[in-house]
């Protein structure tokens, strides 16, 4: 998580705020946000008081493809019995 956190401060620095609603590539939801890697970007929704307060993309990066297989690698180590 702390490395979701770091990597979410620096590349949304340089992101672009998005009016389009991008179809699910792998997803990642948690309270008040939504993180989908679509292919080729990563796109952050987030949600105030279950009202949309913005979305934003960026593309991936060697870093957020890393980011990725941790995700998915914890993903589905939790969902085995």
């Amino acid at each position: 998580m702390v490395r979701l956190n770091q990597w979410a401060r620096r590349s949304l620095a340089g992101a672009r705020s998005d009016i389009v609603n991008y179809a699910i590539g792998f997803a990642v939801t948690g309270e008040n946000f939504r993180l989908n890697f679509t292919g080729s970007l990563v796109v952050v929704d987030l949600w105030e008081a279950k009202r949309p307060v913005g979305s934003w993309s960026t593309e991936i990066s060697a870093e957020s493809d890393a980011i990725l297989d941790t995700l998915r690698k914890r993903l589905s180590s939790s969902a085995r019995p």
